[in-house]
């Protein structure tokens, strides 16, 4: 997908416009999944081959016809591209995600011709047929049925090969936790947690408490929210870190046992009145920790915020363990995953970076921005922006608003980087391992 910078762009505007056309479909006949709908963009795209030739008449009008319907072909040969390569079970879109892209995709496209008067005659249909998004998603769900161990996949598919390598890896990651039969006694059915579709419990197993994260997942999308589960027990698993929550088992069939926690930072500094600035200096010292751990291994978190800290509190040091945790939408750092994209980006919007607000993927520097909230609100001991709505927050964080007040007697050193971690750019963040020195000589300081 990569454009030859000597060619592309100096070409006339139905030039470039057929070279991005031609590569995504003759790239189709790779696709893994999700093929039908696809087929139905490259169809859309095709369409505008029927031009005849754009002249530059150097209008407004022109250029932006020019830039839209480019980004519009760009889009969608970047999704086309992206189920071309093998199957990643960290990254994979859904048939809900790529039917949402897709039809976004092909509306932008029919906007763009609009600025054209020979292109407001072409029908770029938006709306997918229902018997290309079902025949999507009865083979992805037979597919994951068959990466999970649930069942046999596709006859005659293309690329089993690649499908076999996928189960085989998800295998060999989930092997030191993965348990076919878990006998769990729930205590009292004690909910202790909820988010999207999980549902934690605390259980006893094997003679200990433990954290009993359930999937409740039904539907369509089952097999992939399943898919996605295991992916979280695997790349948890994969970090093996004092300040990353440790898995204890899992099953395949939506079921994640790990270490109980006795509060997350949210609680903790809730609940523990007149925390000394040690005691807080120490929490947030783990927490970047376990943060830039997940960086340094090239995953992304995407939700970071305070009650995604875990706090264990009966140790002999005296202080509180923090462990980061729910790695459920943590995603590969990869420089394709980074681009803009079209789906709509998870998160917690009170913690959220402004430029996710505006398309962007999540990045390293992303989840900086929602560590410094998380700094803020540890230190100051308030809610971030107070009782703001959400549909305000946007404004006050691009005006530069602290998330709360910091006391004056904090150090000046530490407010500073606070505001470095929330400054508007992304590429004037510090990275975590810089976060994790600033605090740990903040630290030291104080001692």
């Amino acid at each position: 997908m990569a454009q030859n910078p000597a060619v592309y762009g100096q070409m006339t505007l139905t030039e470039d416009l057929h070279l991005i056309i031609d590569r995504a479909s003759q790239t189709l006949v790779n696709v893994r999944y999700n093929t039908q709908m696809l087929q139905f963009l490259v169809n859309n795209m095709m369409k505008i081959k029927q031009l005849p030739e754009l002249a530059d008449d150097g209008s407004q009008q022109f250029d932006t016809g020019r830039k839209n319907l480019l980004k519009a072909l760009e889009s969608g040969e970047h999704q086309i591209h992206h189920h071309a390569q093998m199957f990643d079970l960290r990254k994979f879109y859904t048939v809900e995600e790529a039917k949402h892209v897709i039809q976004t995709v092909c509306a932008a496209l029919r906007a763009a011709l609009q600025h054209f008067e020979m292109g407001r005659n072409l029908l770029i249909e938006i709306k997918i047929h229902a018997v290309d998004i079902n025949k999507d998603r009865e083979f992805l769900a037979q597919q994951l049925r068959f990466v999970l161990g649930h069942g046999d996949p596709v006859p005659n598919c293309s690329f089993l090969r690649e499908w076999q390598t996928v189960k085989d890896n998800l295998n060999e990651e989930l092997n030191p936790i993965k348990k076919d039969d878990i006998d769990v006694e729930c205590l009292q059915k004690t909910r202790i947690g909820k988010g999207g579709s999980c549902v934690v419990y605390k259980a006893l197993w094997s003679n200990q408490l433990v954290a009993l994260k359930q999937l409740q997942a039904d539907g369509d999308d089952r097999d992939a929210k399943l898919a996605k589960f295991a992916m979280e027990a695997a790349v948890t698993t994969s970090l093996c870190h004092p300040n990353v929550v440790h898995i204890l088992a899992m099953s395949i069939d939506g079921i994640i046992l790990m270490e109980l926690a006795d509060d997350t930072l949210e609680g903790w500094r809730h609940k523990v009145e007149n925390l000394d600035k040690i005691s807080k200096l120490s929490a947030l010292r783990q927490a970047a920790s376990g943060l830039e751990h997940l960086h340094t291994e090239g995953f992304v978190h995407c939700d970071v915020k305070s009650s995604n800290f875990l706090v264990f509190e009966d140790i002999p040091a005296g202080y509180p363990t923090v462990k980061i945790c729910d790695l459920g939408i943590t995603q590969g750092q990869t420089e394709e995953w980074r681009k803009t994209t079209l789906t709509a980006q998870p998160g917690t919007k009170r913690y959220m970076a402004p430029e996710i607000h505006d398309g962007k993927r999540h990045s390293c520097a992303s989840d900086v921005f929602s560590m410094g909230v998380v700094m803020c609100e540890v230190m100051a001991n308030c809610t971030p922006y107070g009782g703001v709505r959400i549909g305000a927050l946007m404004e006050n964080k691009l005006r530069g608003a602290m998330p709360c007040r910091l006391p004056d007697d904090y150090p000046l050193d530490l407010k500073n980087l606070i505001t470095q971690c929330l400054s508007l750019d992304p590429d004037e963040r510090p990275s975590m391992t810089r976060v994790r020195e600033a605090v740990e000589i903040s630290l030291k300081n104080i001692n």
